[in-house]
This record gives structure tokens, C-alpha cells and sequence, in this order.
């Protein structure tokens, strides 16, 4: 988890310094097109939001509300760092069903939907479109539930 814009870097620049490094150079240059195929679709993220991005369970610890706690302490300690955080924003395929289910169930509201129209790029990612969802830290409901 990261604060969008925190440090003059956005989370663009984040993901693309560590994709280049995991990557290397040579496979880094190759995926450039496909970089901006993908950039066409991108859901812009609000500055001074709390970031969540790819969030996994392994089979064995599902039901457990993993994901629930993990993002609980995460906004718990970010809120402590930087009070004037009021809005948590993460990303889930559209097509994941469980991840929507779950994302519903921890009071998360769904803010924008993207649905890709190519076809390079439905062959290219796993699901249909990308969902933005938000957790209001103003509203006392997800206050009760995540920060007391």
C-alpha cells in the first residue's frame, strides 16, 4: 500500500520502476507496447488517497477474512502516519467474483468501471474491465469498521 503522490511520485512511476527491475531491461523494452495499450484503460487515482493493489489468498486461508485484516492494519497504521488521509482507494478485475463479493462484504463501495473494447488487450489481461473502489474515512460506519 502506498499514498498516491506521496513523495512526488505517483503509482505509475512506482510499478514501473519495480516491473522494469523484476523484469530487466531487455524484457522491460519488449512489453512497451503492450504498456501503452494498457495505459489507455487506466482509472486515474486520487492524490492523498491510500492505494491497495494485488491482493492474493492462497486457497487454504480463504473464509479467514485474510484480505479484511491485512487491510484493516494497513489503513489503522496509514491513518496514524497521515491523519489527513480520509479516502482508501483499491482495484479489482471485473470479472473476479470473488474479489467483488469480498470487497462488498468489507463495506467497500464500487467508484468506477472500466470495460476493455480490445481485443489485443482482452488476450493480454485476465479479466473483462477494472473496478475502482473506495472506503469513505469520514463515513462512521467504515470508521467503526477499520480504525477502532
Amino acid at each position: 500500500a502506498w499514498i498516491e503522490g506521496s513523495g512526488s511520485q505517483g503509482s505509475n512511476t512506482i510499478r514501473a520502476s519495480m516491473f522494469s527491475y523484476f523484469l530487466g531491461a531487455e524484457k522491460w523494452m519488449s512489453v512497451q507496447g503492450n504498456l501503452k495499450l494498457v495505459s489507455q484503460y487506466e482509472i486515474p487515482r486520487l492524490s492523498g488517497t491510500m492505494q491497495f493493489e494485488d491482493a492474493y489468498v492462497i486457497p487454504e486461508y480463504r473464509g479467514y477474512r485474510v484480505i479484511e485484516k491485512v487491510f484493516a492494519y494497513g489503513i489503522k497504521e496509514f491513518a496514524k502516519k497521515y491523519p489527513e488521509m480520509k479516502l482508501v482507494q483499491g482495484f479489482t478485475l471485473a470479472g473476479n467474483i470473488q474479489s467483488l463479493i469480498s470487497m462488498m462484504k468489507m463495506k467497500w463501495k464500487q467508484s468506477r468501471k472500466v470495460m476493455f473494447d480490445n481485443e489485443a488487450l482482452l488476450n493480454l489481461l485476465p479479466g473483462k474491465g477494472k473496478i475502482q473502489w473506495e472506503l469513505d474515512l469520514n463515513d462512521p460506519k467504515i470508521i467503526a469498521a477499520y480504525l477502532l
